[in-house]
């Protein structure tokens, strides 16, 4: 199968409207300066990029949230 995104993350990361800074600012604040922050699904970084300099550490992640619910479900039955 064809990448059928291949190509578009700067066009997405040039015209997507970044976060408003009290969120972040909000957010860095909850999770604390010590925090380990994983953005599921992070695309061009856009929510894992601003929270970076409050935080330990971002970790950024193209896995989905669907994808990590689905490894922890247990296998079903024949």
């Amino acid at each position: 199968m064809a990448d059928l995104f291949g190509g578009a993350a700067p066009y997405y990361a040039k015209y997507r409207t970044r976060p408003p800074e009290p969120a972040i600012a909000h957010l860095a604040a909850a999770f604390g300066a010590d925090s380990t922050v994983l953005d599921l699904g992070c695309g061009p970084g856009t929510l894992a990029i601003p929270p970076a300099g409050r935080v330990r550490e971002v970790r950024p992640s193209l896995t989905t949230v669907t994808e990590v619910v689905t490894a922890r479900r247990p296998p079903r039955s024949p």
